[in-house]
């Protein structure tokens, strides 16, 4: 049996970077190049930097836009950016998107899964 359980989820540190509008990204796959530059001028906390790091021409397998990712994010938990929660918890999240004319409003919940052997 599956049980559903609360975590403690790793969330921006508001007392770092204040307002949440800053650093909110559309997802990677609906961003154009020029969107992706606004998000990066923005604030250097933007979670662009994490989903979709730039590419460079010198990008090699040991230093790549994923790579860098990574770093950027060690460097962000390292410096109280991103912290843990302080209690475990059920997240939801829901992103307003216009589709074919249409808007929508999906919420998703993000919770840990573990495997209960009766």
């Amino acid at each position: 049996m599956i049980e559903v359980i609360p975590f403690k989820g790793l969330l921006y540190n508001l007392d770092i970077i204040g307002s949440l509008d800053e650093v909110t990204a559309p997802s990677y796959d609906v961003l154009f190049a020029d969107q992706q530059e606004v998000l990066y001028q923005k604030n250097p906390h933007n979670m662009v930097r994490l989903i979709l790091g730039k590419e460079s021409e010198k990008d090699s397998e040991t230093d790549n836009r994923y790579t860098r990712s990574a770093k950027v994010f060690e460097d962000w938990i390292n410096e109280g950016i991103l912290k843990r929660d302080d209690e475990p918890g059920f997240y939801i999240y829901s992103q307003e998107y216009e589709f074919e004319g249409e808007n929508f409003l999906p919420h998703r919940i993000f919770c840990a899964c573990q495997n209960r052997r009766l």
